[in-house]
């Protein structure tokens, strides 16, 4: 008899299929970078290592789970691209820094 398998299901991101208890699970938001800002996860995220990012990981306990991409569509975003010398190769670079930056204190 095999080891008893559970639902995750991953809505508005990729992930989601039947898991073992004790499985190392990677989800990931499904966005469009062009349109899409990602905000966090729904569903029982206290067992995310990060729940505020879009691609994160968690180990699977022994019941079903549900998790939704919580996000937003923005005005079309344009990046800016360069290429930057690395240590043996050139590596693509694309970066935004928005308008009216907001300051966020880490210093709770």
């Amino acid at each position: 008899m095999g080891l008893p398998a559970f639902l995750l299901m991953v809505e508005s991101g990729y992930g989601s299929g039947t898991y073992a208890p004790g499985d190392t699970v990677h989800i990931r938001a499904n966005l469009d970078p062009q349109t899409m800002v990602f905000h966090h996860w729904a569903g029982d995220t206290s067992i995310l290592l990060d729940p505020e990012e879009w691609n994160t990981t968690f180990i699977l306990s022994e019941h079903d789970l549900t998790f939704f991409a919580v996000q937003s569509t923005v005005d079309t975003l344009t990046y800016i691209y360069e290429v930057i010398q690395g240590v043996d190769n050139p590596k693509n670079v694309y970066y935004l820094f928005p308008k009216n930056p907001v300051a966020i204190n880490g210093a709770l």
